[in-house]
């Protein structure tokens, strides 16, 4: 019997089907047949096998080299407090690339996630959420503004859920070379954990604190108090990978570079 086993991996930016099929091609012009096709997954990895006969009705098998899954490269996007996570989030979603906002997602797990609601009722009362079942954002921000042990419990009521969440975004996205996600907290919740790099966004105290007072309609001194409850600026640019100071006018030129960048690398 003719057995003949062919190994090998794909070029650079090929397709692998295409090249399984024109080694097929070959063969068939020799007098095989192919059978049998067979694909199959183990240790993360794609296998693909074809199985052929020749004239004399002798079965072949051959198996090429299996292709190792790409994973996405997690990027995690954090700052301080008007520093430009959401400028920056804005003009990578515009390169068509796909960002998960924490912040957004959190809120939108408070009023939907069935644990969450559960527990923050338990915690806080009935009266946390509204007639209209959305939860009353305002009274929980007074209750845990000056209760650290209070702000510590909702934290970890919420973080988790949040985390099960991205990792199913996350999922849904597998097939992305680069997905971004947002979050203030970066570092300070453990999502850190779960990204390949980190990006701080950055801009001088006066200038992000300018933008939360307009933003928001508060005082200056109400940005800064806000500011005691966050992890230094200075720590935060230690643990990261890439800075990118927002107060540039250059912005979108810093984006594409480390884009660029992150291409190269990965």
């Amino acid at each position: 019997m003719r057995v003949v086993g062919i190994s090998g991996t794909p070029r650079k930016g090929g397709n692998t089907e295409c090249l399984v099929k024109e080694c097929l091609n070959e063969f068939a012009k020799q007098g095989w047949t192919i059978s049998e096709w067979l694909l199959s997954e183990k240790n993360n990895c794609i296998r693909r096998m074809a199985f052929v006969r020749n004239k004399n009705n002798c079965i072949g098998r051959i198996p090429f080299a299996p292709t190792k899954k790409m994973k996405p490269t997690i990027i995690g996007i954090t700052g301080g407090i008007g520093g430009g996570k959401s400028t920056l989030s804005a003009i990578l979603r515009e390169h068509g690339y796909f960002v998960y906002d924490t912040d957004s997602e959190a809120k939108r797990l408070q009023n939907e996630h069935p644990e969450i609601r559960q527990q923050l009722t338990a915690v806080f009362g009935n009266e946390i959420y509204n007639s209209a079942g959305q939860l009353d954002r305002k009274r929980l921000a007074d209750t845990v503004f000056e209760n650290p042990v209070l702000l510590m419990t909702l934290n970890k009521i919420i973080h988790p859920i949040v985390r099960q969440d991205f990792r199913a975004w996350q999922k849904r996205h597998a097939q992305e070379k680069f997905l971004f996600v947002e979050s203030a907290i970066l570092f300070e919740s453990g999502l850190n954990e779960l990204i390949d790099k980190a990006i701080v966004v950055t801009a001088p105290e006066e200038i992000r604190i300018s933008r939360v007072a307009k933003r928001d309609g508060v005082t200056h001194e109400q940005v800064r108090a806000r500011m005691t409850h966050q992890m230094p600026e200075d720590e935060k640019i230690k643990r990261a990978d890439i800075v990118i100071d927002s107060h540039n006018e250059n912005l979108q030129e810093q984006v594409n570079e480390i884009i660029e960048k992150l291409k190269i690398e990965n």
